[in-house]
């Protein structure tokens, strides 16, 4: 059946980000701990964090990072990372701009869902100039992968047949919406994952696969 809505994963999906200003911050913050809070946290701390709670909140994250890390991690740093976020280097993930062209003019309605805080999102959006082509825009502030009410959310009114998600995380963009019964493509262009998975390497792979 062909797809009606097609819900996207930002970060590695839509577009990828340079986190050298990220990671110079925690650095300056914590000194030589700085690192080994940053590769923790890109391996280990947002993924637990994401699989306890529902939605990203400043002061739940803040007291989280503290407690995991040992390091005393305040709501203000939060808000210095999402401004860090928020101008980050990044480039469009090769073909973005032509296949949403190519989804736009045939009336398909497209959504990302996001696992991190709406602001910095939509302003990454905006400066990649892809923001007008989504019909709506789910943060993490709002519902978080891998829980059933971010797909639902996503999924909107449209009938399971009608919708697919398109994403470069296994779990959270794959196993996580066919688990409640949705399509899902893996777009990874390395090839790491196994040949049984549903997958592409080229987002240009999408308008004939759906």
């Amino acid at each position: 059946m062909e797809k009606k809505r097609i819900i996207f994963d930002l970060d590695g999906t839509l577009l990828t980000a340079d986190f050298t200003n990220l990671m110079n911050y925690f650095t300056r913050l914590f000194g030589e701990e700085g690192m080994l809070f940053y590769n923790n946290l890109v391996y280990k701390y947002l993924d637990e964090y994401e699989k306890e709670f529902h939605q990203y909140d400043r002061n739940s994250l803040s007291k989280f990072l503290t407690t995991r890390s040992g390091l005393e991690f305040t709501p203000s740093m939060v808000d210095d990372w999402n401004d860090i976020v928020a101008s980050i280097p990044q480039k469009q993930e090769n073909g973005v701009y032509s296949m949403l062209e190519q989804l736009a003019i045939h009336d398909k309605s497209l959504v990302v869902l996001t696992n991190w805080f709406r602001t910095p999102q939509l302003e990454r959006l905006k400066r990649a100039e892809l923001l007008d082509y989504f019909d709506q825009v789910i943060s993490g502030e709002e519902y978080l992968k891998p829980h059933r009410e971010a797909y639902m959310a996503a999924k909107g009114g449209y009938s399971y047949e009608d919708v697919i998600f398109v994403g470069d995380n296994l779990e959270k963009d794959y196993i996580g919406p066919k688990s409640y019964g949705m399509d899902a493509i893996l777009y990874d262009k390395n090839n790491r994952n196994h040949h049984s998975i549903v997958k592409m390497k080229r987002l240009g792979e999408l308008k004939r696969r759906i």
